[in-house]
């Protein structure tokens, strides 16, 4: 079971990679609540987009959305509690099984059709980042870039594998060796995708927009909170923003 504080609902509005408080310049008037109000909500009614109550006295404003006191403390517990070596635990084995379906996938359809489907490397790559993306707690960052980018291709040539396999069994003097088998496997599956030199170059480009495609998934986006700020009432003049709020 996960430690993390529980995240408020509608809270998928506000994803990134870390949590910054800020004051921006300029006074504290509340922003307009056409954009962000729920259907429950009173028209002119502020609410806070991560649970949708009322705004009724002061509210923090990250990447244009408003957000309550309490919603913007259960983000910012979630975002900095846990471990980061559980984080990354957690994010390497979901990629690990979304790049499993991704490569069963990719032969299956092969085998099916006898047809190199490489646009399913898009694919794969969407399947592999986003599932990091999910085990990371939607934090992204270079480190999990490079994850994804890893697992990415670790799941495209492993969608060679049987082959390799299949054509060793006929070499009855190596598919009698279980060592040499494996490695012999590992490496034409990792190099497959080159085999084919420049009249593959297609499915190289392929490859590589798969890979990019697990990069920026997991990107990082950080979210500043700026505020505190009070609600400014019906004809008073904007008050001043609140002191900073955990600002650098």
């Amino acid at each position: 079971m996960s430690n993390d504080p529980q995240q408020p609902s509608g809270a998928d509005d506000l994803q990134f990679d870390r949590v910054e408080s800020a004051v921006p310049a300029g006074v504290g008037e509340p922003i307009p609540a056409t954009s962000t109000a729920s259907a429950a909500a009173p028209p002119g009614v502020t609410v806070c987009v991560a649970c949708g109550e009322p705004i009724s006295d002061t509210y923090f404003e990250a990447n244009g959305k408003v957000v309550c006191p309490r919603c913007r403390d259960a983000v910012v517990a979630r975002q900095t509690s846990g471990s980061a070596v559980g984080r990354f635990a957690k994010a390497t084995l979901f990629g690990i099984g979304a790049g499993i379906v991704g490569a069963a996938i990719w032969y299956g359809v092969r085998v099916a059709t006898g047809y190199e489907v490489g646009l399913i490397a898009v694919v794969v790559g969407v399947l592999v980042g986003s599932a990091v993306k999910a085990g990371s707690g939607r934090r992204g960052g270079v480190g999990y870039q490079l994850l994804a980018v890893l697992l990415t291709y670790l799941s495209i040539a492993a969608n060679y594998s049987p082959d390799v396999i299949a054509a060793m069994r006929e070499n009855h003097d190596l598919g009698s060796n279980m060592v040499a088998v494996v490695i012999i496997t590992v490496v034409t599956s990792l190099v497959a995708p080159f085999l084919g030199g420049l009249k593959n170059i297609i499915g190289l480009l392929i490859v590589g927009f798969a890979l990019y495609e697990a990069w920026i998934i997991n990107r990082p986006k950080p979210l500043v909170f700026n505020g505190p700020y009070r609600l400014a009432t019906a004809g008073a003049a904007p008050p001043p923003p609140l002191p900073p709020v955990g600002g650098r």
